[in-house]
């Protein structure tokens, strides 16, 4: 006997009974042949229900959908996620977005850091680097930048977290890294 079965079944018949429609897996909705296929990715079942695309941001590879873990973001495909390339955080798993200024992040991070006094954050947000001699960070984390030393005052070293001031009779240099004599 012919028997029609619901998107997300097929039909199977046992020696000694009728024929019967069995609901194909979970992510094994789409149905050809009397067998069931994988949904695409992006899409997902129930146990015998039709494929249907995933929720926005949630990703499926032959698997129920899913969210991203935190540092991470659906790839394109939904196929599966990606980690957050470094200078970039995602604190719920939705999408990457990029740090903000003087903070910095390294490979799939939920959130980004601030760097110590005497650093700021490299010009691609994935690390620190020290403040030059002639400039200070004492503000590194709350995202400050490095800066130059106040007027008579300097940082022969890199990495200041404040500068030094200059003995009496002397003046920072122009590049305030040093003092020299003040002119008689």
């Amino acid at each position: 006997r012919f028997l029609c079965c619901p998107p997300g079944s097929i039909t199977r018949a046992q020696i000694g009974s009728d024929v019967q429609c069995i609901p194909c897996p979970v992510a094994f909705g789409e149905t050809s042949n009397d067998t069931c296929d994988p949904c695409r990715c992006g899409f997902s079942s129930a146990v015998g229900g039709p494929c249907e695309a995933c929720p926005t941001s949630q990703v499926a590879n032959q698997t129920a959908c899913r969210s991203c873990s935190p540092g991470q973001e659906p790839a394109a495909d939904l196929c599966d996620c990606e980690l957050c390339t470094p200078g970039e955080f995602s604190g719920d798993g939705k999408v990457c977005l990029e740090c903000g200024l003087g903070s910095y992040s390294t490979i799939g991070s939920p959130s980004c850091l601030f760097c110590p006094c005497g650093f700021e954050a490299n010009s691609t947000k994935s690390g620190c680097e020290l403040c030059p001699p002639g400039q200070f960070n004492a503000n590194a984390d709350k995202g400050g930048l490095c800066q130059a030393c106040p007027l008579g005052e300097f940082s022969a070293l890199p990495g200041a977290c404040v500068c030094d001031q200059c003995g009496a009779g002397q003046e920072a240099n122009a590049t305030r890294t040093g003092c020299e004599f003040c002119a008689p």
